[in-house]
């Protein structure tokens, strides 16, 4: 059953359909069974949503996370 046909989704427990609406859910499909993804698939995933490996973030990054 896809996301948006499930109540959770539907009646918006988590957020997830606000942050769909604001255009902050990006879906991705890929070949395999449930939770078998490909380390390719993967590490792009990774690498568009979260950057390159070892890239470093500027102060204010880490002041809005509260890591500072």
């Amino acid at each position: 059953m896809a996301l948006r046909d499930r109540e959770l989704y539907k009646e918006d427990y988590l957020g997830l359909k606000k942050l769909d609406k604001a255009g902050g859910l990006h879906f991705k499909t890929t070949p395999g069974e449930h939770m078998q993804i490909d380390d390719q698939v993967l590490n792009d995933t990774m690498k568009e949503f979260f950057g390159p490996y070892g890239k470093k973030f500027g102060k204010e990054s880490a002041i809005e996370f509260g890591e500072l």
